[in-house]
Protein backbone atom coordinates (compact mmCIF):
# COMPACT_ATOMS: atom_id res chain seq x y z
CA UNK A 1 0.00 0.00 0.00
CA UNK A 2 1.36 3.39 -0.87
CA UNK A 3 2.41 6.13 1.82
CA UNK A 4 2.63 9.53 1.79
CA UNK A 5 5.95 9.38 3.62
CA UNK A 6 7.98 6.68 2.69
CA UNK A 7 11.64 8.73 2.79
CA UNK A 8 13.76 6.27 4.82
CA UNK A 9 16.49 9.24 4.96
CA UNK A 10 13.97 11.14 6.85
CA UNK A 11 14.43 12.82 10.51
CA UNK A 12 11.30 12.60 12.60
CA UNK A 13 10.92 15.80 14.81
CA UNK A 14 8.39 15.35 17.79
CA UNK A 15 9.12 17.41 20.62
CA UNK A 16 12.33 16.23 22.33
CA UNK A 17 12.95 13.64 20.18
CA UNK A 18 14.86 13.19 16.87
CA UNK A 19 14.74 9.96 15.24
CA UNK A 20 16.23 8.47 12.34
CA UNK A 21 15.70 5.47 10.41
CA UNK A 22 16.98 2.37 12.34
CA UNK A 23 16.39 3.80 15.88
CA UNK A 24 13.70 3.34 18.63
CA UNK A 25 13.57 6.75 20.70
CA UNK A 26 11.09 7.40 23.85
CA UNK A 27 11.07 11.16 25.16
CA UNK A 28 8.28 13.94 25.80
CA UNK A 29 5.81 16.45 23.45
CA UNK A 30 5.20 19.90 26.02
CA UNK A 31 1.73 20.38 25.28
CA UNK A 32 0.75 23.12 27.61
CA UNK A 33 2.25 25.37 30.14
CA UNK A 34 0.99 25.62 33.81
CA UNK A 35 2.07 28.49 36.06
CA UNK A 36 5.53 26.48 37.55
CA UNK A 37 5.01 23.15 35.61
CA UNK A 38 4.33 21.66 31.97
CA UNK A 39 2.05 19.03 30.54
CA UNK A 40 4.18 16.57 28.89
CA UNK A 41 3.07 13.69 27.56
CA UNK A 42 5.13 10.63 26.77
CA UNK A 43 6.08 9.78 23.34
CA UNK A 44 7.74 6.98 21.51
CA UNK A 45 8.79 6.38 17.62
CA UNK A 46 10.37 2.99 16.43
CA UNK A 47 11.78 3.86 12.91
CA UNK A 48 12.54 0.70 10.70
CA UNK A 49 15.81 0.53 8.36
CA UNK A 50 13.27 0.04 5.31
CA UNK A 51 10.98 2.94 3.78
CA UNK A 52 6.83 2.61 4.33
CA UNK A 53 3.98 4.14 6.06
CA UNK A 54 3.90 5.84 9.38
CA UNK A 55 0.75 4.54 11.87
CA UNK A 56 0.31 6.63 14.91
CA UNK A 57 -1.57 5.01 18.24
CA UNK A 58 -2.68 7.20 20.50
CA UNK A 59 -3.89 6.36 24.09
CA UNK A 60 -5.03 7.39 27.39
CA UNK A 61 -7.18 10.41 26.56
CA UNK A 62 -9.21 9.05 29.32
CA UNK A 63 -7.22 8.78 32.34
CA UNK A 64 -9.14 5.89 33.49
CA UNK A 65 -9.11 3.72 31.02
CA UNK A 66 -6.47 1.75 31.55
CA UNK A 67 -6.53 -1.52 28.98
CA UNK A 68 -5.70 1.07 25.74
CA UNK A 69 -2.75 2.81 27.94
CA UNK A 70 -1.92 -1.10 28.90
CA UNK A 71 -1.57 -2.25 25.16
CA UNK A 72 0.01 0.66 24.09
CA UNK A 73 2.86 0.33 26.56
CA UNK A 74 3.20 -3.28 25.44
CA UNK A 75 3.68 -2.52 21.73
CA UNK A 76 6.40 0.19 22.69
CA UNK A 77 8.05 -2.81 24.70
CA UNK A 78 7.63 -5.17 22.17
CA UNK A 79 8.30 -3.41 18.71
CA UNK A 80 12.07 -2.91 17.61
CA UNK A 81 13.21 -1.09 14.40
CA UNK A 82 14.60 -4.79 12.91
CA UNK A 83 10.59 -5.41 12.88
CA UNK A 84 9.24 -3.46 11.01
CA UNK A 85 9.13 -1.11 7.92
CA UNK A 86 8.44 2.73 7.29
CA UNK A 87 8.03 4.35 11.48
CA UNK A 88 5.49 3.82 14.30
CA UNK A 89 4.50 7.01 16.57
CA UNK A 90 3.12 5.75 19.75
CA UNK A 91 1.27 7.95 22.98
CA UNK A 92 0.81 6.03 25.68
CA UNK A 93 -1.22 8.51 27.44
CA UNK A 94 -2.39 11.74 26.16
CA UNK A 95 -4.02 13.26 28.79
CA UNK A 96 -1.62 12.82 31.85
CA UNK A 97 -3.90 15.33 34.22
CA UNK A 98 -6.62 13.25 34.20
CA UNK A 99 -4.43 10.00 34.56
CA UNK A 100 -2.61 11.78 38.10
CA UNK A 101 -5.85 12.72 39.19
CA UNK A 102 -8.07 9.71 38.58
CA UNK A 103 -10.16 12.25 36.91
CA UNK A 104 -13.18 10.19 34.56
CA UNK A 105 -14.02 11.70 30.84
CA UNK A 106 -12.48 14.97 31.86
CA UNK A 107 -9.42 17.01 32.03
CA UNK A 108 -9.27 17.69 35.41
CA UNK A 109 -7.33 21.29 34.84
CA UNK A 110 -10.37 22.58 32.76
CA UNK A 111 -13.33 19.81 32.77
CA UNK A 112 -13.27 19.45 29.24
CA UNK A 113 -13.50 16.33 27.54
CA UNK A 114 -10.50 15.82 25.39
CA UNK A 115 -11.90 13.32 23.26
CA UNK A 116 -14.16 15.99 21.17
CA UNK A 117 -11.65 18.56 21.29
CA UNK A 118 -9.84 18.06 18.24
CA UNK A 119 -8.50 19.36 16.36
CA UNK A 120 -7.78 21.92 19.04
CA UNK A 121 -6.67 25.42 19.83
CA UNK A 122 -4.51 27.42 20.99
CA UNK A 123 -6.49 30.17 21.82
CA UNK A 124 -8.62 27.85 23.80
CA UNK A 125 -8.53 26.41 27.13
CA UNK A 126 -5.81 23.90 28.76
CA UNK A 127 -7.51 20.62 26.61
CA UNK A 128 -8.09 22.46 23.68
CA UNK A 129 -4.13 23.70 23.73
CA UNK A 130 -3.53 19.86 24.01
CA UNK A 131 -5.60 18.65 21.36
CA UNK A 132 -4.02 21.21 18.80
CA UNK A 133 -0.22 20.06 19.63
CA UNK A 134 -1.27 16.48 19.55
CA UNK A 135 -3.36 16.63 16.24
CA UNK A 136 -0.99 18.68 14.65
CA UNK A 137 2.10 17.50 15.78
CA UNK A 138 1.69 13.75 16.07
CA UNK A 139 -1.42 12.91 14.09
CA UNK A 140 -0.95 14.77 10.97
CA UNK A 141 2.40 12.73 10.45
CA UNK A 142 0.31 9.79 10.42
CA UNK A 143 -0.61 7.58 6.85
CA UNK A 144 -2.79 5.84 9.42
CA UNK A 145 -4.26 6.27 12.86
CA UNK A 146 -5.22 4.15 15.81
CA UNK A 147 -7.13 5.46 18.56
CA UNK A 148 -7.44 3.57 21.77
CA UNK A 149 -10.60 3.88 24.40
CA UNK A 150 -12.81 1.64 26.61
CA UNK A 151 -15.02 2.27 28.90
CA UNK A 152 -14.23 4.55 31.86
CA UNK A 153 -14.19 3.87 35.43
CA UNK A 154 -17.82 4.02 35.61
CA UNK A 155 -18.54 2.35 32.51
CA UNK A 156 -19.49 -1.71 31.07
CA UNK A 157 -18.77 -1.85 27.90
CA UNK A 158 -19.18 -4.54 25.11
CA UNK A 159 -15.70 -4.53 22.48
CA UNK A 160 -16.57 -2.42 19.07
CA UNK A 161 -14.72 -0.29 16.93
CA UNK A 162 -15.42 3.40 15.79
CA UNK A 163 -14.57 4.72 11.93
CA UNK A 164 -16.10 7.60 10.77
CA UNK A 165 -18.05 8.30 7.43
CA UNK A 166 -16.31 10.95 5.76
CA UNK A 167 -18.09 10.45 2.02
CA UNK A 168 -14.16 10.19 0.89
CA UNK A 169 -14.99 6.40 -0.55
CA UNK A 170 -11.11 5.73 -0.47
CA UNK A 171 -10.36 6.86 3.06
CA UNK A 172 -13.66 5.24 4.57
CA UNK A 173 -13.20 1.62 3.07
CA UNK A 174 -10.03 1.64 4.37
CA UNK A 175 -11.01 3.48 7.72
CA UNK A 176 -13.63 0.20 7.68
CA UNK A 177 -10.47 -2.10 6.92
CA UNK A 178 -8.49 -0.82 10.08
CA UNK A 179 -11.28 -1.37 12.05
CA UNK A 180 -11.90 -4.99 11.08
CA UNK A 181 -8.16 -5.68 12.30
CA UNK A 182 -9.67 -6.26 15.77
CA UNK A 183 -11.16 -8.96 17.31
CA UNK A 184 -14.15 -7.46 18.78
CA UNK A 185 -17.53 -8.62 16.74
CA UNK A 186 -19.62 -5.10 16.89
CA UNK A 187 -18.58 -1.94 14.41
CA UNK A 188 -19.69 1.41 14.58
CA UNK A 189 -19.56 3.90 11.64
CA UNK A 190 -19.79 6.91 13.10
CA UNK A 191 -21.56 10.61 11.36
CA UNK A 192 -19.40 13.27 11.36
CA UNK A 193 -22.37 15.52 12.08
CA UNK A 194 -21.55 18.18 14.98
CA UNK A 195 -24.57 17.87 17.04
CA UNK A 196 -25.00 15.30 19.67
CA UNK A 197 -26.57 11.96 19.40
CA UNK A 198 -30.49 11.19 19.53
CA UNK A 199 -31.30 10.98 23.09
CA UNK A 200 -27.99 12.92 24.33
CA UNK A 201 -28.85 14.37 27.56
CA UNK A 202 -28.83 18.48 27.71
CA UNK A 203 -25.21 19.66 29.12
CA UNK A 204 -22.86 16.67 28.59
CA UNK A 205 -20.26 16.91 25.88
CA UNK A 206 -20.48 13.36 25.13
CA UNK A 207 -21.95 12.45 21.92
CA UNK A 208 -21.85 9.13 19.34
CA UNK A 209 -20.81 11.51 16.77
CA UNK A 210 -17.40 11.71 15.29
CA UNK A 211 -17.25 15.49 14.85
CA UNK A 212 -14.05 16.56 17.27
CA UNK A 213 -12.46 13.22 17.59
CA UNK A 214 -9.21 12.24 17.49
CA UNK A 215 -10.19 9.47 14.58
CA UNK A 216 -12.87 11.31 12.70
CA UNK A 217 -11.15 14.88 12.77
CA UNK A 218 -8.06 13.00 11.38
CA UNK A 219 -10.12 10.82 8.76
CA UNK A 220 -11.46 14.04 7.11
CA UNK A 221 -7.53 15.28 6.78
CA UNK A 222 -7.56 11.76 4.52
CA UNK A 223 -5.82 9.46 6.95
CA UNK A 224 -7.84 6.10 7.78
CA UNK A 225 -8.74 5.94 11.16
CA UNK A 226 -10.23 3.71 13.56
CA UNK A 227 -10.73 3.55 17.40
CA UNK A 228 -11.38 0.69 19.12
CA UNK A 229 -13.50 0.00 22.73
CA UNK A 230 -12.43 -2.65 24.70
CA UNK A 231 -12.18 -2.43 28.54
CA UNK A 232 -13.58 -0.50 31.21
CA UNK A 233 -14.31 -0.19 34.98
CA UNK A 234 -11.33 1.22 35.97
CA UNK A 235 -9.48 -2.68 35.84
CA UNK A 236 -5.87 -3.49 33.59
CA UNK A 237 -7.86 -6.98 32.12
CA UNK A 238 -5.65 -9.10 29.96
CA UNK A 239 -8.50 -10.25 27.80
CA UNK A 240 -9.53 -6.30 26.71
CA UNK A 241 -5.71 -5.05 26.74
CA UNK A 242 -5.31 -8.02 24.32
CA UNK A 243 -8.09 -6.66 22.01
CA UNK A 244 -6.51 -3.57 21.53
CA UNK A 245 -2.98 -4.92 21.12
CA UNK A 246 -3.98 -7.87 18.13
CA UNK A 247 -5.62 -4.78 16.45
CA UNK A 248 -2.65 -2.66 16.04
CA UNK A 249 -0.38 -6.00 15.29
CA UNK A 250 -2.95 -6.86 12.55
CA UNK A 251 -3.19 -2.94 11.45
CA UNK A 252 0.52 -3.54 10.99
CA UNK A 253 0.24 -6.40 8.63
CA UNK A 254 -2.75 -5.05 6.68
CA UNK A 255 -0.78 -2.10 6.08
CA UNK A 256 2.70 -3.87 5.31
CA UNK A 257 4.98 -2.59 8.42
CA UNK A 258 4.96 -6.15 9.59
CA UNK A 259 5.22 -9.55 7.59
CA UNK A 260 2.24 -11.95 7.87
CA UNK A 261 -1.74 -12.09 6.87
CA UNK A 262 -3.28 -10.04 8.99
CA UNK A 263 -6.40 -11.63 10.80
CA UNK A 264 -9.25 -10.11 9.93
CA UNK A 265 -13.07 -9.70 11.25
CA UNK A 266 -15.10 -9.86 7.99
CA UNK A 267 -18.08 -10.73 9.72
CA UNK A 268 -18.88 -7.59 12.13
CA UNK A 269 -22.15 -6.96 13.61
CA UNK A 270 -22.78 -3.28 12.24
CA UNK A 271 -23.80 -0.34 15.18
CA UNK A 272 -25.54 1.98 13.90
CA UNK A 273 -28.14 4.89 15.09
CA UNK A 274 -27.00 5.40 18.88
CA UNK A 275 -29.41 6.77 21.33
CA UNK A 276 -28.05 7.90 24.93
CA UNK A 277 -30.62 7.33 27.53
CA UNK A 278 -30.63 9.62 30.99
CA UNK A 279 -33.14 10.36 33.39
CA UNK A 280 -35.26 13.10 34.48
CA UNK A 281 -35.91 12.08 38.70
CA UNK A 282 -32.88 12.02 41.15
CA UNK A 283 -32.77 8.95 43.35
CA UNK A 284 -31.01 5.43 43.19
CA UNK A 285 -30.10 3.98 39.77
CA UNK A 286 -31.17 0.47 39.68
CA UNK A 287 -30.45 -1.22 35.98
CA UNK A 288 -32.22 -3.81 34.74
CA UNK A 289 -30.22 -5.16 31.98
CA UNK A 290 -26.63 -6.27 31.20
CA UNK A 291 -24.48 -5.03 28.29
CA UNK A 292 -24.54 -7.06 25.06
CA UNK A 293 -28.55 -7.63 26.27
CA UNK A 294 -30.76 -7.06 23.32
CA UNK A 295 -34.20 -4.62 24.02
CA UNK A 296 -36.77 -3.59 22.39
CA UNK A 297 -38.27 -0.22 21.91
CA UNK A 298 -40.66 0.66 24.69
CA UNK A 299 -38.78 -1.68 27.17
CA UNK A 300 -38.10 -0.60 30.72
CA UNK A 301 -34.10 -1.20 31.04
CA UNK A 302 -34.03 0.39 34.66
CA UNK A 303 -35.58 2.50 37.25
CA UNK A 304 -34.81 5.54 39.47
CA UNK A 305 -35.71 5.29 43.32
CA UNK A 306 -36.42 7.23 46.58
CA UNK A 307 -34.79 6.10 49.53
CA UNK A 308 -37.96 4.85 51.16
CA UNK A 309 -38.45 2.06 48.19
CA UNK A 310 -41.00 4.37 45.86
CA UNK A 311 -40.49 4.04 41.69
CA UNK A 312 -39.79 7.06 40.84
CA UNK A 313 -39.20 7.12 37.52
CA UNK A 314 -38.52 4.31 34.98
CA UNK A 315 -36.55 4.08 32.11
CA UNK A 316 -37.65 2.93 28.43
CA UNK A 317 -35.57 2.27 25.75
CA UNK A 318 -37.02 4.62 22.74
CA UNK A 319 -35.29 1.72 20.15
CA UNK A 320 -34.79 -1.94 19.82
CA UNK A 321 -31.11 -2.75 19.60
CA UNK A 322 -28.46 -3.80 21.79
CA UNK A 323 -27.04 -2.49 25.58
CA UNK A 324 -23.53 -1.38 24.11
CA UNK A 325 -22.31 0.91 27.41
CA UNK A 326 -23.82 1.10 30.56
CA UNK A 327 -22.94 3.47 34.11
CA UNK A 328 -22.35 1.70 36.60
CA UNK A 329 -22.44 4.37 39.02
CA UNK A 330 -25.53 4.06 41.51
CA UNK A 331 -26.48 7.33 42.51
CA UNK A 332 -28.49 9.05 39.82
CA UNK A 333 -29.06 13.01 40.01
CA UNK A 334 -31.22 14.64 37.79
CA UNK A 335 -29.29 16.70 35.73
CA UNK A 336 -26.47 15.27 33.57
CA UNK A 337 -23.04 15.99 35.40
CA UNK A 338 -19.72 14.88 33.62
CA UNK A 339 -19.17 11.67 36.29
CA UNK A 340 -22.75 10.52 34.97
CA UNK A 341 -23.24 11.70 31.17
CA UNK A 342 -26.08 8.78 30.70
CA UNK A 343 -26.92 6.14 31.85
CA UNK A 344 -27.05 3.57 28.67
CA UNK A 345 -25.51 3.58 25.31
CA UNK A 346 -28.17 1.64 22.93
CA UNK A 347 -27.84 1.42 19.06
CA UNK A 348 -29.49 -0.42 16.63
CA UNK A 349 -27.45 -3.18 15.00
CA UNK A 350 -27.42 -4.45 11.32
Amino acid sequence: MPSRKTNQHRVIRIGNINSRPGTKISGYLNVADKAASSIALPVTIVQGQSSGPTLVVIAGEHGCEYCGIMAAVRLIGSITPEKIKGTLIVVPLANPPAFEERTLFVNPIDAVNLYASYPGSLAGTVSHMMAHEIFSQIAKKADFLVHLHGGDYNEALVPFNYYAHTGNRSVDSMSRKLASCFPVDYVLEAVMAREASSGSPKGTSYAATGAGTLYGEASLKQIPSTMCESGGEGKVEEKFVQIHYDGIMNVMRLIGMLTGVPGLREKQTKLSSPVLVSNRKAGLFNPFVKIGEKVKKGQPIGEILNFQGQVLETLRTPISGMVVDRINFAAADSYPTQKQPYLFYIAKTE
